[in-house]
């Protein structure tokens, strides 16, 4: 998402949230998963979060799934890990061993063994809490391989005393796999339209009259499509009479987030939209319609 310092508009009562989880981590460890559609705003609250960390002396460790490495294992894993990994020396021998054998660092080959490698990512975690306070971000977590969400999620389940948060931010209303019992959730909703209303006003060019009401309509309180959508008017002042009777014509960053949404829906509802002649409608199905 954009960071331009519009995108918290509307996001008074989430950041709340996960500031009083980072206060609170003085007594006991504490995990959430923040749930949304594309374009809510989860990056970018997660990326205030940790800001807001580091200026609170808290040690930050963070890491987005990509999708072109959610099928390498341990990829994510040792993307999160890399900036403490010459601390992984200090781990109990056979931990050690299976944290550098899944990033394939270990000096003899080591099977990958999920069990060994989860308890070393929590005894990892709990030494480096123990020296500070510290805050563990995943987001995209839909796109983070199986074996690194495996090893978070055992993490998770069992840190205890430790003064550490970890935030989970995954696309969608379900969880990843490991974290769907007993983990706080933390749903993002739409703007409302007051909030809404704000956001375009705070954009460099608001759309007026017309213009604005379809991008209000269209976008449907998500912040993305608010933004993309009235820079898509200010560069084009037409647009609002000219596609008077029909949606706005998605920018290419709404395109591609629809092509990701798209692909991701099951072969059925995929063949429905191609059996009508066309793909996935305008912002309400490339954001969870």
């Amino acid at each position: 998402m954009p960071t331009d310092g519009t995108d918290l508009i509307g996001r008074d009562r989430e950041l709340s949230r996960l500031r009083e989880l980072m206060s609170s981590s003085a007594d006991g460890s504490q995990v959430l998963i923040l749930l949304g559609d594309a374009g809510m705003g989860k990056t970018i609250l997660l990326a205030e979060a940790a800001r807001e960390a580091r200026s609170a002396g808290m040690r930050v460790l963070t890491v987005s799934g990509r999708e072109s490495e959610q099928n390498l294992a341990f990829a994510g894993l040792h993307l999160l890990l890399l900036p403490v990994l010459d601390q992984v020396r200090d781990l109990p021998d056979r931990q050690e061993k299976a944290l550098l054998g899944a990033f394939a660092l270990a000096e003899d080959l080591v099977p990958p063994d999920a069990l060994l490698t989860g308890i070393a990512v929590l005894t990892l975690l709990s030494v480096l809490s123990a020296d500070r306070p510290l805050l563990v971000v995943a987001d995209d977590a839909q796109w983070l391989d199986h074996g690194s969400l495996a090893a978070l999620a055992f993490a998770a389940r069992r840190l205890g005393p430790e003064p550490l948060v970890l935030l989970i931010g995954v696309r969608g209303s379900i969880p990843p796999p490991g974290f769907e019992r007993d983990v706080p959730e933390l749903l993002l909703e739409p703007l409302n339209a007051k909030d809404a209303g704000r956001l375009l006003d705070d954009q460099r060019r608001p759309p007026q009259g017309r213009g604005r009401e379809q991008v209000l309509a269209q976008a449907e309180g998500n912040p993305l499509a608010l933004i993309e959508l009235s820079r898509m008017i200010a560069t084009d002042p037409g647009a609002g009479r000219r596609w008077a009777a029909e949606p706005l014509p998605l920018t290419d960053r709404l395109t591609a987030i629809m092509a990701v949404q798209f692909g991701a829906l099951p072969g059925s509802a995929r063949a429905t939209n191609a059996w009508r002649g066309r793909a996935p409608s305008a912002v309400g199905c490339a954001f969870g319609d």
